[in-house]
This record gives C-alpha cells, structure tokens and sequence, in this order.
C-alpha cells in the first residue's frame, strides 16, 4: 500500500503468480491472491500496472464465482483498480459492469457493498453512467438505499450520487422511487452518507418533479439542519438545492416555510460555522432572493392562509434597498401581520413565533441605527459660566441638571438588571446657583414660609431641649429651643424665585387670592423632605435622585406644582434606568402622569430588546393590555417613518 510496493509488482513480478492462483481450483488460495490484488491496488502506481499485465479478465470473470467470498473479494480489487481514470473504461470494455449488477441483487452485504463501492467508482466515467443504467444498475441500487448496512447504503447513495449526473438517468431515479430513498437518509448520522444523499439531491433537484417530492417527504426541514454540519461538502449540497428551489416562484414559498433565509442570515453573526466560500455563497443567495422578494412575496400579505401572511411578512423586512421597507410595513399590511403572529402564536411559541420576533427586531435596530447616523441638533454644549469642574454626586446617585435634558436615549441600554446607579457629574452650577444654593430654607429676607402640619418624617428630632441652657457655646449643636422646635415644620422660600421658576406658584401669588397677602401657607399630604428637594431644584436648577421610587415621588411633586423642567430631569432619570425588571413599573409611572416621554422611552427600548422583553415574564401584563399594544404599533409606525 505504500509507493515501493509497485517496485515489488515490476521488479519482482508479483504479479504474474497472483493471476496464476486465480486460475487454479482452490478457493481459499484465489482468496488470498484478490485480496492481495486489492491491497496493492490501495496505491496509484499500482493500479494501472496490474491493469496491464492482463489481470482484469480473470477479476471481471471471478465476479460470476458461486462463492460470496470471491465474488466480494474480486468485486474489491476492481473497485480499488477503477479509481484510476484510464482503468474505469477498460474495465467496463472487460465486461464488469453486468456481473457487478447481478452482485447488487445478492442476499450477503458484504458482496452488496463492495460490487456498489466498485459501481460507484466506475460511475465517475461519463460512457459508462449510460452503461450501469442499460444494464438494470439503478433499480438495485434504489433498493439497496434501505438496507440494514451503513456501508451499503452509503456506497449505494455514493453510485447514485455519479449516475444522478446523466440527465436521462435523473428522470430514470426520480420515477423509480430514487428520491423518497434518498430523502429518507438524510436524517442519517453517517457523514459519509449524507454527503452522497446531499450530492445526489442537488443533481434531482433540477426537475419540478423533484422538487414537489422534496416538499412532499419534508425533506426540506432536515436539509435546512444541513447546513449546520461539520462537513463542507453537506453544507455545500444543501444550499445549492435551496438555490434551485428558489429559481422559480412556484417553490420559493416552500423554501420561506423552512426559515432558510433566517438561518442563513445568522452567518454574519457567526451562528453558523461555515467555511468562508460557502458564507459568501449563501449571502449572495441571499442578497438574490431579497432583492426580487416584493415582487413576490407583497401580494402573500393579503392571502386569506395564514401560513402564507405569516411567512410573507417575516421575509419581508429583509427587502432592498431599505426605503421600500416603509411601504411594505406601512402602506401594506406587513406590521399588522408580523404584529398578529406575535398575539397569536405567544402562548405556544412556533417557529413563526420566534422569526417574527427576529424581524421585528431587525426593523428595530435598522430603524434606531438610521436615527443614530443624523447629528444631533439639540445637545446643549457647557457655556463659559461655568465657575466649577467634576461636582460629585452622592453615592450612588445620579444628579441631574436641567442643563443636560436634551441628551437622548441610545441603543445601548442593557437589558440585564440594573446595578446601583452609578456616580456621575451634573453640569456645573453657574456662579449664581451657588448663591441661590444658600437661599434654600432661609429665613433671612423670606417673603413667604410653607408650614407642613403632618410633617413628622425627616427631620432628626432626636435631641431633647427640656434641659435648661446652661453651656450655649458646648450645647448649642444639641439642644432644640422652642423656636428650632416650630422650624422643624416650616420651609422658608422667596415669592420672586418661585413665582419665575413654576407655573403653579406664579397663579398662587400673584392672583389676589388670600396667599397673595399671606405670608404663611399650608401644605397638605406632602413630606417636608420631598417639597425641600423640589425648592432646591428651583434655586439650583440641580436635583440627586438615587431611585425609580424617588423620582417617581418628585415627578409626582412637579405634576403637582408644575415645574416643567423639574418634570423633565424625573423623565430623563427614569429612562436612563429602564431595563428589563424595570420597564413595567416605568411604563406604570408613564401612564399615571400620560408622560409621552416616558411612553416613547418605554416603547423605544422594548422595540430594541424586543426579543427578551416578549419572551420574560414581566411582559405579560403589558402584552395583555389592548392600549399598551395599540401604543406599541402606533410608536413603531412612527419609528418606521423615519426610513424616507
């Protein structure tokens, strides 16, 4: 078997005493002697040297032999000589090709295989593909596709696979039966199998005949599983046969039914691991169908089937070029339909299910990447006010300043659960912030006092002033006199301040009512604390919130009091902590105050985490609400007409 052997077969003429034995009567001797011809024959040299010392007329005659044994052995060697290119025609003009047919119909799966293996070399000769058919070879090679051996059926599907090339012997195996036999094998665990049935289908499938079979037998599903094989060759096979199905728009529906273009179009996120020809190949095929898709596939939306809507509509959003994309969703039914397949097919999810969450997706992320590529108008730039640099906020706060509200929401929010909020910087207060920083519940030059009669929550009463004072200068951080004690409940502001910085307080003291003259009003349901950090904002224009439940307490403050940017920094906040344990409560707090920036914040980062938002848990209340879908699909049409 190695390249000195065919030294051994000139120099010392092995050969010559092998043929003697095969003449002589012994039947184990003539065993030997073709197993050895077959070993040699393991090595090309050899091969068409043993041809030509006449071997091949005593091999073709023992394929005849009554003994299985010889006929298997004899059938070995020549299928080892026929790799040889010039030996495939000398041996069919030896006359091989008729026993070797005989030996297919045999009860021994050792004669089956090799007489097979021996047939599929021979095969690969254009003259002799005609002859193996003349000669009865495809019918017993059909039947050989369900036997019980591995290695028959692989050699048989490999014969099939070089006879499948004649076009006469195509029509011939079709209406044999070939195709159901060769359909049945793909769910096979043999590689070397699947690669003949694979190679053999892409031949067949040229004929129309073919195809509906392939529909018919479900063979298109297993194919689709093809192509994550290991095997080159397979994954090779298989997207040719899906190419040939999509020739025509008879079959393309039957190829959209399978998902193919979804699978394919995972390439270019490594799902599939092909080689790097194969990937060009198949998004080329791809960028082919997409590219003729409307033509097809927009009439479907209106089909009365479902299956036909459903797999039209997913297709769809992969059209070319982008800007015909907001026609099919908007001018045609296509977002009612992907929307539709979500209602319906949630509780039990399907592959339809599972593509249309895709698509949506893919128009999500093409539609928020296109509105990412505009430059940005609005973002405030720092102005040369400001005094100060890097002002922390608390830990884990976030301090937010009016000045920064024109920031907007990217596609990169997390959908994981949120950590603490982090530390980060405001914009810096302006010199005259700090100033009105120190007005904040101060007494000095106040003009109107707020008293908080149910204010019991905040403040550190914990000092006890019933001692008399004795020490001022050591005691005065902790005792309370009478007059600390009535300030414990009293908030001290400025009527010009607020009456600029809020609609509410403009109206209250300025309208001739009694707060016009008092100087003294009373709040009611409102915690000290919480009407403290909304002043502080009206001085400073500067708010810290560490929480969705704080901000939604302020928001709850500046509705009530209607301190528009106060309202704006709570919304800017509760966006930026939207995440997937989150986005209901978010969504909740949107609806109370018919926020439309907390609904479009809502809506933006459900669209752009679709797929993990509809398959959690916490979507189902939302889901199950007819006005949260109602916004969901007007807030996506108008996401899509961003695409002109």
């Amino acid at each position: 078997s190695t390249q000195s052997t065919g030294v051994l077969v000139t120099t010392y003429g092995v050969v010559a005493p092998l043929i003697s034995v095969l003449q002589q009567s012994n039947e184990r001797l003539k065993k030997i002697a073709l197993d050895a011809l077959r070993n040699l024959a393991v090595n090309e040299t050899n091969r068409l040297l043993i041809t030509q010392q006449g071997t091949l007329q005593h091999l073709v005659k023992l394929l005849s032999s009554p003994t299985p044994s010889i006929q298997q052995s004899a059938a070995a060697a020549i299928g080892n000589l026929a790799i040889n290119g010039e030996n495939k025609l000398m041996i069919a003009q030896q006359g091989a090709i008729p026993p070797l047919v005989r030996m297919l119909h045999s009860d021994n799966c050792e004669v089956q295989k090799n007489a097979a293996g021996a047939i599929q070399s021979l095969a690969v000769n254009m003259d002799n593909k005609g002859l193996i058919a003349e000669e009865g070879g495809l019918a017993p090679l059909i039947s050989l596709l369900r036997s019980p051996s591995e290695d028959v059926q692989k050699n048989a599907a490999g014969a099939l696979r070089n006879l499948s090339i004649n076009p006469d012997n195509k029509i011939i195996i079709a209406h044999m039966g070939g195709l159901t036999g060769l359909l049945d094998l793909l769910g096979a665990s043999n590689q070397d199998i699947l690669r003949h049935v694979t190679g053999a289908l892409q031949s067949l499938v040229h004929h129309d005949d073919a195809k509906k079979l392939i529909i018919i037998e479900r063979g298109l599903s297993h194919l689709l599983g093809l192509l994550s094989s290991e095997n080159y060759d397979i994954q090779k096979y298989a997207i040719r046969i899906f190419e040939n199905f999509s020739v025509t728009e008879t079959f393309l529906l039957s190829i959209l039914k399978t998902g193919l273009f979804s699978h394919i179009r995972k390439l270019s996120a490594g799902a599939l691991q092909l080689p790097h020809r194969l990937v060009i190949k198949a998004k080329a095929f791809v960028a082919l169908f997409e590219g003729s898709a409307p033509r097809y596939l927009v009439p479907l939306l209106y089909a009365k089937e479902e299956s036909l809507r459903y797999n039209a509509a997913i297709e769809l959003v992969h059209v070319r070029p982008v800007e015909n994309l907001k026609q099919i969703l908007l001018n045609k039914p296509g977002l009612q339909v992907l929307l539709d397949i979500i209602n319906k097919e949630r509780d039990s999810p399907t592959n339809y299910f599972t593509r249309a969450l895709e698509a949506i997706s893919h128009i999500a992320l093409l539609c928020f990447n296109k509105n990412t590529e505009q430059p940005n108008t609005n973002t405030t730039s720092s102005t040369s006010t400001n005094t100060t640099e890097n002002a922390p906020a608390a830990e884990n706060q976030l301090q937010v300043s009016s000045e920064t509200l024109s920031t907007p929401m990217t596609s990169s929010s997390s959908s994981s659960s949120p950590s603490p909020s982090p530390s980060l910087l405001s914009t810096p207060l302006s010199s005259a912030s700090f100033v009105f920083k120190d007005c904040i519940n101060n007494p000095l030059f106040h003009d109107v006092k707020f008293v908080f009669p149910d204010s019991s929550d905040d403040e550190d009463s914990s000092s006890s002033s019933s001692s008399s004072i004795t020490n001022i200068n050591i005691n005065i951080s902790k005792q309370m006199t009478r007059k600390e004690k009535q300030r414990e409940n009293v908030v001290y502001a400025h009527r010009i301040l607020l009456s600029k910085k809020s609609e509410y307080f403009n109206k209250l003291l300025t309208s001739g009512m009694r707060e016009t003259h008092e100087r003294e009003i009373i709040v009611q349901q409102v915690r000290r604390s919480l009407f403290l950090r909304m002043l502080e904002f009206l001085y400073t224009d500067c708010v810290s919130i560490s929480s969705v439940e704080e901000a939604a307490e302020l928001l709850t403050l500046a509705d009530r009091y209607q301190v528009s940017h106060l309202i704006q920094c709570c919304e800017k906040y509760l966006i930026e902590q939207i995440r997937l344990d989150s986005v209901m409560e978010i969504w909740e707090i949107a609806e109370e105050f018919s926020s439309a920036v907390l609904r479009s914040g809502c809506l933006d980062w459900i669209l752009l985490h679709f797929q993990s938002f509809i398959n959690s848990d916490c979507s189902l209340p939302l889901w199950s609400s007819p006005h949260f879908v109602s916004s969901l699909t007007c807030h996506f049409t108008s996401v899509i007409n961003t695409l002109t």
